[in-house]
């Protein structure tokens, strides 16, 4: 169980499952990544970094460093924090009331966004663990691209390509340090 608050005030936890305030982002090289090691991976697979079939722990954000995501309800702002105890927010995006559409997603990332509530409901409604390939394939959900410097996300109607809503980055605090080993 996690709290955090909002910007806006407003309190955030994760002790309710599923829990509204909980995303899990991922780009599309991770989701290829996941796909190309098991093509039959679960969502929960994908999400708790465990890899069934061979009965390990895999990574499959490849970030550097362990990232979790907010959404805050209330003003519907998005936090990426540090995912560890005492963990900190790294990036804060607000909703954009005046975004335009981009002329071409050719040169922006591909991102999948995996609410809590709507894993656990398509998980719900078959009753059986569910695929990532069908969550995907199944799933209703906008078409999420983010800017190569990452300061702007636009979610797109699947079917019509028509902008729905978009993000812009309004804080942004230092990562952690990353120690490499070799």
């Amino acid at each position: 169980m996690a709290r955090m608050s909002c910007r806006c005030g407003h309190g955030m936890g994760t002790s309710n499952v599923p829990s509204p305030y909980r995303l899990d982002i991922y780009y599309q090289d991770e989701v290829d990544y996941a796909l190309s090691i098991d093509a039959d991976i679960l969502v929960d697979d994908l999400i708790c970094d465990w890899d069934e079939k061979n009965n390990c722990k895999r990574e499959y954000m490849h970030r550097g460093f362990p990232v979790s995501y907010w959404y805050c309800v209330e003003c519907q702002r998005v936090y990426e924090v540090h995912a560890v105890p005492e963990g900190h927010a790294l990036r804060l995006f607000k909703r954009s009331v005046s975004a335009q559409k981009s002329l071409s997603y050719d040169n922006w990332k591909r991102i999948y966004v995996l609410p809590d509530v709507d894993v656990y409901e398509a998980q719900e409604a078959i009753n059986t663990s569910l695929t990532l390939s069908e969550y995907l394939s199944n799933h209703p959900s906008p078409v999420y691209y983010i800017s190569a410097d990452e300061t702007i996300v636009h979610a797109l109607d699947s079917k019509t390509g028509e902008l729905l809503f978009a993000y812009e980055l309004e804080d942004r605090w230092p990562s952690p340090a990353v120690s490499v080993q070799e």
